[in-house]
């Protein structure tokens, strides 16, 4: 195997380069502590974003119900945004939307909420005069959405001047908020308890700061409370984590443990899972129940979704773990690998990163690299540092008949994961030092020491105790050189 510069690496050398590119993380890094925490999902932990300056638009705004935190969609990989419409609503052409706006809209049109789009203040007020007549609520809340949606595009009417364009978003944003507040409290007056629906959509209002409604957490956790009234799974489960972690009221683990029993007998499936979670390691002030929680995780996991495949990646982890000794169940490594499979094909990464590493090196099932390449593959194409890392490593070796070798190729994909973003320190120090690494010894790059220093010196600021040791050894090898040009200059003027 060679490198730009020429180098020839042995077999031996681009192994171990290769099992280098393992994760590893410091003994004394929280996350290593206990050996629970890796059972739990490490993407469904992140940080809190909660910055008035950071844009309110619905379609890149979601709540995280594993952490209780509203957060930009760019950080993550999922797909739940909010406060936007959670139905499909039809898209007309421009040619079709001037006309959309006559006296007598089409009834089966405003059934379907088929609503048009609308370029002035006065087509707003006759689609709310439209849904206010219909008398449904449910066509007045989807018309709601609407105006959401359509606040957040740019008007397609070419006589708008931007001025009168944000004018208008303006307008639908205050006409959107009036619809949502009549419907979450209709009817109070009479002692009825409102639309849940528009209650729920309200209080993420309220904790995300849209539609003009100032951030108020408190606020957000009343109208959560009140959709739950009303069995609102998804708002039930909201409230038990304002209740778990403290947001917008006192924190109160055995009332936060009631909400989510109460969702998960719902069949809200991440409340199930989080529910068998708190049961099977003993969280929130609870003793441990392993033979309910198996329950709860085996029923969340029957239910698994794109948006909630989390419930078959614990499952597997006990099965492949001592935690399984300690429930009703009989270990089966086959059926964990079976749940892995399906979280995968779900697009959970933490399981296709998993799946990468059992195949890579036979644990639990035969060794296969063909299959090892194709999860890594499907976790780096999703954004997963360690992964990238991985498949750097089998492009350093190659396999026969499966993946050709090239240094080339190996460099790159540590290029790639060293420019990931928002991922934990220790994954991004040392994708930092392996690029240092390859660099130092020119694999697929032209061989630089000061470029190698460079990134050395980063992954050391980010806490890597083997670049600081390379950092240093290089610092004292270019000293020396140094001063070795500096003599031979010298006797050379002196001979002279």
């Amino acid at each position: 195997m060679s490198g730009c510069n020429g180098l020839i690496l042995s077999p031996s050398t681009a192994q171990s380069l290769k099992m280098a590119l393992q994760v590893e993380k410091p003994i004394s890094d929280k996350s290593q502590s206990n050996s629970k925490d890796n059972i739990l999902d490490p993407c469904a932990i992140g940080e809190e974003y909660r910055e008035s300056s950071l844009s309110r638009d619905s379609s890149v705004w979601y709540f995280d119900e594993f952490t209780g935190c509203y957060r930009h969609k760019a950080l993550h990989h999922r797909t739940s945004p909010l406060p936007s419409a959670s139905m499909k609503l039809q898209d007309t052409s421009p040619t079709s939307q001037t006309t959309g706006f006559s006296s007598s809209f089409d009834q089966a049109q405003l059934n379907l909420h088929a609503w048009p789009i609308p370029t002035t203040k006065k087509q707003v007020y006759m689609l709310c005069e439209q849904a206010n007549a219909s008398g449904n609520y449910q066509t007045m809340l989807s018309l709601c959405h609407h105006l959401i949606d359509c606040a957040h595009k740019c008007t397609r009417s070419t006589e708008s001047t931007e001025k009168k364009e944000s004018s208008l978003n303006n307008f639908m944003l205050l006409e959107s908020q009036r619809i949502l507040k009549k419907l979450a409290m209709v009817g109070q007056s009479r002692g009825k308890t409102g639309y849940c629906e528009a209650q729920f959509l309200l209080a993420n209002c309220f904790g995300m700061g849209a539609l003009g409604i100032g951030i108020n957490h408190e606020n957000a956790f009343l109208w959560y409370i009140q959709a739950s009234k009303q069995n609102h799974a998804e708002a039930t489960y909201r409230a038990a984590v304002c209740y778990e972690l403290g947001i917008g009221t006192r924190r109160d683990e055995g009332r936060a443990i009631i909400f989510f029993r109460k969702a998960a007998t719902m069949s809200h499936v991440p409340s199930m899972y989080k529910l068998g979670i708190i049961l099977l390691y003993g969280y929130c002030g609870q003793p441990q129940n392993s033979r309910e929680a198996m329950a709860w995780l085996q029923r969340a996991a029957a239910n698994a979704s794109p948006e909630c495949p989390h419930a078959l990646y614990t499952l597997a982890m006990v099965q492949l773990s001592d935690d399984c000794n300690e429930t009703n169940i009989i270990a089966d490594s086959n059926y964990a690998i079976e749940l892995l499979l399906k979280a995968g094909k779900l697009g959970h990464i933490t399981s296709q990163l998993k799946l990468g590493e059992l195949y890579e090196y036979g644990k639990v099932v035969k060794e296969d690299s063909e299959q090892s390449i194709y999860w890594y593959s499907m976790a780096a194409q999703n954004g997963n540092i360690d992964a990238s890392l991985a498949l750097s490593g089998w492009y350093l070796t190659g396999s026969p008949d499966v993946l050709d070798q090239s240094d080339r190729e190996a460099y790159l994909w540590v290029r790639k994961a060293a420019g990931i973003k928002n991922v934990d320190r220790w994954s991004m120090a040392k994708a930092h030092y392996v690029v240092g690494i390859y660099i130092e010894h020119g694999i697929g790059v032209e061989r630089s020491i000061e470029g190698a220093k460079k990134w050395f010196s980063r992954a050391t600021r980010l806490g890597h105790k083997k670049a600081a040791k390379r950092l240093e050894l290089l610092s004292d090898l270019t000293h020396t050189e140094d001063s070795k040009v500096v003599d031979k200059s010298t006797d050379k003027i002196t001979s002279q």
